[in-house]
């Protein structure tokens, strides 16, 4: 069919004022600004020709002017049962004020920048439509204000195999990126969490690249800022903390409670660190291998790097400790001056051992100390323990008295006993000591003459002489004073037969001198002699 001019002219016409009519809510033939005013909805399809078919903008796509919601108001006039039914409900803008929407444009609600839609779901169609009971919602928000609340997992990323288990769950950029999609049982969240992943079994990962470069390797718990976040190829390890085994990559079996726990660990196994730091920071990163060490406080073995089989509890307990190995120190600051010695046993507060380097040393409360501390299992030490002394040189040294309470005594084995004085005084010699004579007091005189000390008893040049005086061996000198008594008392026994026997004599010559005077004086009185 062919169109005359008036016609065409009319078609023109109608379609002018069409396209025209719509401009108010959709701006398809003006240009485009960051702010379209006129009616409330908006949307720029932007990429049209003038009528004469130049260009005028392309491709912009889908328009949000920027609005100020804290003074942005609602055009109602027009909203009846036929326009804008629905309340503006799904109405999208981009928001750029900060504050509280006006009063009257629905539910007062405070928003901040960012897009935002008109929730006015409780209108019905074909009655009178309000916007009294909406409210502007972030875009995002799920219809709520505030946070959104995970409460369904179907987004995550999980296994795919059709079985619906949800056997593996990861949430973050790049979280589980390798994973193979079978049945491992893994959940990661946080940025890169098991994101070189290919079958690891039965791990979870939570916080920013935690257990990001694991790959095979099972039950492994990491939860905190790149925790456990080198592990190639370690299994059964926990870290709780940032930056807890941070840098293990093959070890087995380690547990790290704490911020930075052995975080330079790099191939030890079998460690427990409980604290801040607890055995962090090892001087060798290239060497890193301590292995079943268990270290509970914040710093406590904080410089450990190959020692193995130390405990330690405390704050600062053995945290300058290197290389040694099976060391106990218990307490606040235990032996902090130890570097490479091993074998040593601290108890008490900032008590020391009297060595940073030496081995098999023992301090309790830098008071009782001990040497030669080397036994295991049923073997006793070979050592010796001082109270007050450092470095003790037999098996008890006490620097002062030694007070013994409530009726205790201090008892020694001696293999022979004093007794055998009055075994050789009575037999003149005696098998209970073949080495002893008894002595009579003439000759125990000339040996004091030629000796300067009593026949038996050690004398002062035999003593050893040390820096406190002279040293003195208690049993030998109960032995040899016991002796010297009995022999006194032989001695005295003797002499007092003696003096009995004198005593008799002198008796019986005053009787005899007695007779002789009485005798004499009958003589006299005979004689007639007068006295």
């Amino acid at each position: 069919m062919r169109l005359n001019f008036t016609q065409t002219l009319f078609f023109l016409s109608l379609f002018s004022m069409i396209s025209w009519n719509v401009e108010a809510q959709i701006n398809t033939n003006g240009n485009t600004t960051n702010i379209i005013t006129g009616e409330n909805p908006f949307i720029d399809l932007s990429s049209f020709s003038d009528p004469f078919g130049v260009p005028i903008n392309q491709g912009k796509g889908l328009y949000f002017p920027r609005t100020d919601l804290t003074s942005w108001t609602f055009i109602t006039s027009n909203m009846s049962d036929t326009d804008f039914m629905t309340g503006f409900d799904g109405m999208i803008v981009y928001n750029s004020g900060t504050g509280n929407t006006v009063a009257g444009q629905g539910q007062v609600v405070a928003v901040t920048p960012g897009f935002y839609f008109f929730s006015n779901p409780t209108i019905v169609i074909g009655d009178q439509p309000t916007i009294t009971s909406g409210q502007w919602e972030s875009l995002g928000s799920g219809g709520s204000s505030g946070p959104i609340k995970i409460d369904d997992l179907t987004d995550a990323k999980s296994d795919n195999d059709g079985t619906d288990n949800g056997s593996s769950i990861f949430f973050g950029i790049n979280a589980g990126a390798a994973d193979d999609g079978a049945n491992n049982s893994n959940v990661g969240i946080g940025y890169n969490t098991f994101n070189s992943a290919i079958s690891s079994y039965a791990s979870v990962a939570i916080g920013y690249e935690a257990l990001t470069n694991l790959t095979t390797e099972d039950f492994n718990t990491a939860m905190g800022f790149k925790s456990l976040t080198t592990n190639t190829g370690g299994a059964f390890n926990t870290a709780v903390g940032a930056q807890s085994l941070q840098n293990l990559s093959v070890g087995h079996f380690n547990t790290a409670l704490g911020t930075g726990a052995l975080s330079k660990n790099l191939v030890g196994s079998n460690n427990v660190a409980v604290g801040h730091n607890a055995m962090s920071s090892g001087v060798n990163l290239a060497t890193g291998s301590a292995s079943n060490n268990v270290g509970i406080g914040v710093n406590v073995f904080a410089t450990i790097d190959t020692g193995n089989y130390n405990t330690g509890l405390g704050y600062n307990a053995g945290n300058v400790l290197t290389t040694g190995s099976n060391n106990t120190l218990l307490g606040t600051q235990a032996s902090d001056n130890i570097t490479t010695g091993s074998n040593n046993i601290t108890i008490g507060y900032k008590s020391e051992v009297p060595s940073a380097t030496g081995d098999n040393q023992l301090t309790i409360g830098n008071l009782i100390y001990g040497t030669g501390v080397d036994g295991t299992d049923a073997t006793i030490s070979t050592g010796n323990i001082g109270i007050g002394v450092k470095a003790p040189s037999e098996k008890l040294e006490v620097d002062g008295n030694i007070y013994a309470s409530g009726g205790g005594a201090l008892l020694t084995d001696t293999g022979i006993y004093a007794d055998y004085v009055f075994d050789g005084y009575n037999n003149n010699v005696t098998t209970l000591n073949k080495d002893y004579t008894f002595k009579t007091l003439t000759e125990v005189e000339a040996f004091i003459k030629l000796n300067s000390h009593l026949p038996g008893v050690t004398g002062i040049k035999e003593l050893e002489k040390t820096a406190n005086g002279y040293k003195v061996n208690i049993t030998a000198l109960s032995g040899q004073l016991l002796e010297k008594v009995e022999e006194l008392f032989l001695h005295t026994i003797a002499q007092q037969s003696a003096i009995e026997e004198l005593r008799q004599k002198n008796i019986n010559l005053s009787q005899e001198n007695t007779l002789l005077k009485q005798r004499l004086d009958k003589i006299e009185s005979v004689l007639g002699i007068n006295n």
